[in-house]
């Protein structure tokens, strides 16, 4: 089954409903993540409907209107690359 770009998809806990991947065709930088109509397609064939994004750049308006259309809720925190997130004081 193709994974519509989301690489290295895993279950992280048996208890709740709750997967990590890598941004959809991630490629080498949070610049080049694609959210493509077959990566919004895999996320309703496994009942995902609420994605939290940890990159520099979020998604651009119509990959947000492709998640809007299929009722997945979409949460952007952002990260920069190779940098880790600092805690609030």
């Amino acid at each position: 089954m193709s994974t519509g770009g989301w690489n290295r998809f895993i279950e992280v806990t048996d208890h709740v409903l709750l997967f990590r991947s890598s941004a959809p065709n991630y490629n080498g930088s949070d610049n080049t993540q694609r959210l493509t109509q077959e990566s919004v397609d895999f996320l309703v064939q496994n009942n995902i409907n609420r994605i939290i994004s940890f990159n520099a750049f979020s998604y651009n308006q119509n990959e947000i209107n492709r998640l809007k259309a299929a009722h997945i809720d979409d949460k952007h925190l952002q990260i920069l690359d190779f940098t880790p997130q600092q805690l609030a004081s």
